[in-house]
């Protein structure tokens, strides 16, 4: 995928979450929230909805690694 399109989605995913923020002062972590989710999901187009749901997983990937001892994403030693 071109990173300029994967730009364009993080973008519009990084509106949407501000936007749920401003309307409901919920400042928790979006990729763990699932009333964030439930947002993300009814305001995204189905192609960044895809894009979000892979960044969720991604996400769940670094917790796990990190709970198993890899290094920590930060670059930190876990």
């Amino acid at each position: 995928m071109n990173t300029n399109v994967e730009l364009d989605k993080l973008g519009r995913i990084i509106t949407a979450i501000k936007a749920y923020r401003y309307q409901t002062a919920d400042y928790q972590n979006p990729t763990a929230n699932e009333s964030a989710n439930a947002y993300l999901k009814q305001h995204l187009s189905i192609q960044d909805w895809v894009f979000w749901q892979s960044l969720r997983a991604n996400q769940g990937d670094a917790r796990s690694s990190e709970r198993e001892g890899y290094p920590k994403m930060d670059g930190s030693p876990a």
